[in-house]
């Protein structure tokens, strides 16, 4: 996936939006790429970020940024004629930004199987099921977070963890502890580096394991969150049956928790004892942990339990873990996506002139 134009900006708060449409006419790869090109570019002087999808005679657009730029963009959308049919997929406001490089980058991963289906089928709301385009943006946000690179520090402090062996005399950097979040970070860099370090042949798997399961001890030891009293949503955060690696579990869990979703951790014996006591919660969403590692065997493994938690639970939306699911720190803006959902809103429907005026702008409003 290259890279259009980069951008940077810091805010408290992010508006973030997603809309889908039908192409009057489908354009060439070129003709999409300097459409992209033209929006990277307004958007980069805007303050704006996100991705786009143009496959199969539809847009995905992914937009992030301050209210008032992205609510003023989506007026200019919505009266583009390039396109028609266009409806508002989910909105609303995030910690941070999901594509924050990326002014408008064009996908070249393919979209989902279901969603050439939307382009020949000319019903009323071909976007209902809004789950289809969240699965687009997290393949797109994998890719983002594909390119992210460990620091030198990280490099460093890696290489001690390995040499240490399990041992109660490691410490986290002191920029990791400062809050869940920057420590998350940190775990995710150290865990690509271990990763490089096993595919690399410079560490073997009982080191790494071993690694990781340091991480985790520290990762308990500075990091406590407790229930919200008044939660949003509700997740539950499973480990699968026979896993040996459960570390993005713990911090996915604390990561909910942190954004006001309460995370429930299951972890059984069995497939069929996880399936029992997940049938026993109520839930708005399923997080099946992966491998942070990537260790071939376990990630099959988790595939397969995945697939057969979206059979037996078709109506909650599932979602897979591990090493190409975007950054530990990504997943409370994933499950607030499903909350913002605003499926089948004809964006003509909306007055964004107006609204870009009343909407608070994050940078000018931050504390």
């Amino acid at each position: 996936m290259a890279r259009t134009t980069d951008i940077r900006h810091s805010s408290n708060r992010v508006f973030r939006l997603s809309y889908a449409s039908r192409a009057k006419k489908a354009p060439a790869q070129d003709e999409a790429i300097q459409l992209a090109t033209a929006a990277a570019r307004n958007n980069h002087r805007d303050g704006v970020s996100g991705v786009l999808f143009s496959q199969h005679g539809l847009f995905l657009q992914w937009l992030e940024g301050p209210a008032s730029k992205v609510c003023e963009l989506m007026y200019r959308i919505a009266a583009d004629d390039r396109h028609h049919d266009v409806r508002l997929l989910s909105a609303g406001w995030g910690s941070e930004r999901r594509f924050p490089d990326w002014s408008m980058q064009l996908a070249d991963i393919p979209l989902p199987s279901e969603i050439p289906a939307w382009a020949s089928a000319r019903t009323a709301a071909p976007y209902g099921e809004t789950s289809l385009a969240l699965r687009a943006f997290e393949n797109a946000s994998t890719q983002y977070h594909q390119h992210s690179n460990a620091t030198t520090s990280v490099k460093k402090w890696t290489r001690e963890l390995v040499l240490s062996g399990l041992s109660d005399s490691l410490a986290l950097p002191y920029a990791a502890r400062q809050c869940p979040h920057a420590c998350a970070q940190f775990m995710d860099d150290v865990c690509k580096e271990l990763r490089a370090g096993w595919v690399d042949d410079c560490w073997n798997s009982v080191q790494v394991a071993i690694a990781m399961a340091n991480l985790n001890l520290l990762w308990k030891k500075n990091v406590t969150v407790l229930d919200p009293e008044t939660p949003r949503q509700s997740v539950a955060v499973v480990v699968p049956p026979g896993s040996t690696e459960f570390l993005g579990a713990v911090i996915k869990a604390d990561l909910l928790r942190t954004s006001g979703i309460r995370a429930r951790t299951i972890r059984a014996e069995s497939d069929d004892a996880t399936v029992e006591l997940l049938a026993q919660k109520n839930v708005d969403a399923i997080v099946v942990a992966g491998s942070r590692i990537g260790w071939r065997d376990e990630q099959r493994r988790v595939e397969k339990f995945a697939s057969r938690i979206r059979q037996r639970f078709r109506d909650i939306p599932t979602f897979v873990g591990g090493q190409d699911s975007g950054t530990l720190n990504g997943w409370p803006e994933r499950i607030a996506y499903l909350r913002d959902d605003a499926t089948d809103v004809r964006m003509d429907d909306i007055d964004w002139l107006t609204l870009s005026q009343l909407v608070n702008d994050p940078r000018k409003n931050s504390n």
